[in-house]
């Protein structure tokens, strides 16, 4: 059978205001009758606060000396056969990929251009290997939409604001020559 629930008292609250800024919460309980947690929970929900002077005493801080538990310890060691099956360094996991991997998102296709974790889109890739860097503001665009065609004559350079007006999308779709050339007209 489960405990009544027992509801805070007027004269409970105005002691608890008193007493809690300068005593430990486990203190009040006893004074109160109360648990640890009661004394907690109500603090939180009348909004009270410790003092700057009970913060600062020896209750709330470590003391000059004291020694840490975990003193010495190299952080956390698990049991069993861990030791044996860790990664040894410079060891490759199974699934780490070489440079020049290809891989597919949802943005497209990337290429792995460098160690650790470096990817790129294919498309910028290609632009650079045969036309040079990519300016800043610039955008590589496939002509056609089609990710898996990444043939040089079907990349375009544009800016950001022609990138923004191709993606605006009108209530009649207009034919593909026609608004890559639109989109270029000041």
């Amino acid at each position: 059978m489960a405990a009544m629930r027992r509801y805070w008292t007027t004269v409970e609250i105005r002691r608890l205001r008193e007493v809690y800024p300068n005593m430990e919460n486990g203190e009040i309980g006893e004074l109160l009758g109360r648990t640890w947690s009661a004394v907690q929970n109500m603090a939180v929900k009348l909004r009270l606060h410790k003092s700057v002077t009970f913060m600062a005493s020896a209750v709330c801080r470590f003391q000059k000396g004291c020694k840490v538990w975990n003193a010495g310890r190299k952080g956390w060691q698990a049991g069993g056969r861990t030791g044996e099956t860790k990664f040894k360094k410079g060891h490759r996991g199974i699934r780490q990929r070489n440079v020049g991997s290809v891989r597919r998102t949802r943005d497209g296709i990337e290429v792995k251009v460098a160690e650790p974790n470096v990817w790129e889109s294919k498309a910028r890739v290609v632009w650079t290997k045969n036309f040079g860097p990519i300016p800043d503001g610039a955008i590589v665009r496939l002509r056609d939409g089609n990710w898996n065609n990444c043939k040089p004559d079907n990349l375009m350079l544009i800016t950001r604001a022609e990138h923004a007006r191709m993606n605006y999308k009108p209530r009649r779709p207009r034919p593909a020559p026609m608004w890559i050339n639109a989109v270029r007209l000041p």
